[in-house]
């Protein structure tokens, strides 16, 4: 599973990225305050108690268990842009969506982008903050679930053409950016739900349509997560068990199996098993 051939490459690589990453945002607000924050606007979170962590309004890092807990999707996202670029070297790979590098490069960049905007947010808890945390967080649901729409249609033409890559590669971005753009007249309650189970549902239609070329286990997994992440949003917001100024947020743990969920969805489609040949 995700290629045994120097496995362990990858995700030593992204380990590498992710502590060079932490250690140079830690070098840059060593030694700042607040104040870094001032010509921002507060969102309702510096405003109010919106989560279980304490706002810590004098810190130049006012939520830092569930501002660091964000590197997890600088790992995962560099991990699948690696897969992106061994995907571009090898043009002749066994399954569709790993003939489709860009779209794999896209989640890693979406990833990237979310551990930064995330990051941003919970680090200064200002409405620049939650907007790039938001419009990244869209843009990873939707991309993935393009991704399986993509898939879906390769089940009714079999044919794999460049002009439908960049079509859905446009569909993806198109779609990120006017949720980016939306992001402050939708209710995020109610789209991010809508986004996350359509997703969803066209990846578990992918894997019933041809179950004997996908891996029940990763998708099995992948919706395991996506639920266990919606629990533990929830006892966050509804402060079960808070300990607010612990090294336990369950808000962290959203962090970590969100991430996870859009790394085995992606997964699930790259290791699609080859056709059988015909006799």
């Amino acid at each position: 599973m995700f290629g045994a051939r120097k496995s362990w490459v990858l995700p030593a690589f992204a380990t590498l990225i992710t502590v060079l990453v932490g250690l140079v945002t830690a070098w840059w607000i060593n030694g700042e305050t607040a104040s870094i924050w001032a010509s921002f606007d507060l969102a309702k979170a510096g405003l109010t108690d919106e989560y279980c962590e304490l706002n810590r309004m004098g810190d130049a890092v006012r939520q830092p268990v569930n501002a660091w807990s964000n590197l997890c999707y600088t790992f995962l996202g560099t991990w699948v842009l690696g897969w992106a670029w061994k995907d571009f070297r090898d043009p002749l790979a066994h399954n569709p969506m790993r003939r489709f590098p860009a779209m794999s490069m896209l989640v890693g960049l979406m990833l990237v982008g979310l551990g930064c905007g995330s990051f941003f947010f919970h680090a200064s808890l200002t409405n620049l903050g939650q907007h790039f945390d938001m419009g990244f967080t869209y843009g990873l649901t939707l991309t993935l679930g393009v991704g399986a729409a993509y898939r879906l249609r390769l089940n009714k033409t079999r044919k794999e053409t460049q002009k439908a890559r960049w079509a859905f590669l446009g569909l993806a971005l198109a779609l990120a950016t006017t949720m980016a753009i939306l992001k402050w007249k939708v209710s995020g309650k109610i789209a991010l739900p809508i986004m996350m189970v359509t997703g969803i549902s066209l990846a578990v239609w992918v894997y019933f349509r041809e179950r004997a070329r996908f891996s029940g286990i990763l998708i099995g997994c992948a919706v395991l997560s996506t639920i266990v992440a919606a629990v533990f949003r929830s006892i966050d917001l509804a402060k079960v068990g808070c300990n607010s100024e612990g090294l336990y947020q369950s808000h962290a743990i959203w962090h970590f199996t969100t991430g996870f969920a859009a790394f085995l969805f992606l997964a699930f489609l790259r290791e699609e098993k080859a056709a059988p040949a015909s006799k």
